[in-house]
């Protein structure tokens, strides 16, 4: 979910920076009704700063989810490979027909303490 999140945050950012970078001072001014929050000057590199954090993050986030998609397949193909003496992985419920488990034995009865004199 959080690449997503990274994919979204750069493409809104390089949009802003397209924006800046294609307009005039102007045309910058005047989309802000005359009172833009910062300098047209100052919002192309924070543009730029923005979106290349953003692409990182994505870089990184889709990396990593893959990564660890891959390492899931991997070990649910492990979980059906038969053990190394031949026997299949053991399921719950047993299948039927299948034996019912031995009863495991109590442990035996601790000795008490012997009495202080």
């Amino acid at each position: 979910m959080v690449p997503v999140l990274d994919t979204i945050w750069t493409v809104l950012q390089t949009s802003n920076l397209i924006l800046a970078a294609a307009s005039s001072d102007q045309k910058w001014s005047d989309l802000y009704n005359g009172n833009p929050p910062i300098s047209r000057g100052a919002a192309i590199p924070l543009y730029a700063v923005f979106a290349a954090l953003g692409a990182a993050g994505m870089y990184y986030g889709y990396t990593r989810t893959s990564e660890c998609r891959d390492a899931k397949e991997e070990a649910a193909g492990r979980a059906t490979q038969p053990l190394p003496n031949g026997v299949a992985p053991g399921t719950w419920p047993p299948p039927g027909g299948a034996p019912a488990p031995a009863p495991v034995a109590p442990p035996p009865a601790a000795e008490p303490a012997p009495a202080a004199p």
